[in-house]
């Protein structure tokens, strides 16, 4: 690799750090944790998306939605919706999320002006 790109990647790998430094990062992870640990609330979160499924698959069938069917998904519903672990978890993906899409922006920001033909080098072309 040239210069450039190794210092490119020496950048970025700072970058992460920076990321993984930051109190949403930290919240995330503990709460992802915190989720993975609390068996109860993984069943109750895969009883919900098999139910989401079930449904889905129903109305791509064209098949009636039993009433029981309705009634079991609203119940997760409430269940994953009340759940303090699940909101923890949920409120922290949804920061590091938001944190991570600015990031993203930020490093795309410098390509939205330029025209293709600036950036779009061949392989024979290389930066350095």
């Amino acid at each position: 690799m040239d210069q450039k790109l190794d210092n490119i990647i020496a950048e970025a790998a700072k970058l992460g750090r920076l990321i993984a430094e930051t109190s949403l990062s930290r919240a995330f992870l503990e709460s992802r944790k915190g989720l993975q640990e609390d068996k109860e609330v993984l069943q109750i979160l895969e009883d919900y998306q098999r139910q989401l499924q079930k449904i889905a698959e129903l109305e791509r069938s064209g098949k009636p939605i039993e009433p029981e069917d309705k009634h079991k998904l609203t119940e997760l519903q409430q269940k994953v919706a009340s759940d303090e672990t699940l909101k923890c978890w949920m409120k922290a993906q949804a920061d590091f999320s938001e944190l991570m899409g600015k990031v993203n922006k930020a490093i795309a920001e410098p390509f939205q002006d330029t025209p293709p033909a600036q950036t779009d080098q061949g392989p024979a072309q290389r930066d350095g």
